[in-house]
């Protein structure tokens, strides 16, 4: 994943990499993580591990 300060199309993944915009809930969840952290999306009470 890769976090950009550009307007994206939704989900755009180039070259296998999905691209995100950093105001979006999933960038702002992940920004400043590292690997194995757990986080919570947004509002949501989803949750995924950065690999």
């Amino acid at each position: 994943m890769k976090l950009v300060d550009y307007t994206t199309n939704g989900t755009e993944i180039i070259d296998g990499v999905q691209i995100v915009n950093i105001i979006k809930p999933l960038a702002a969840s992940i920004k400043g993580r590292t690997i194995g952290d757990r986080v919570t999306i947004g509002d949501s009470n989803r949750e995924i591990e950065i690999k």
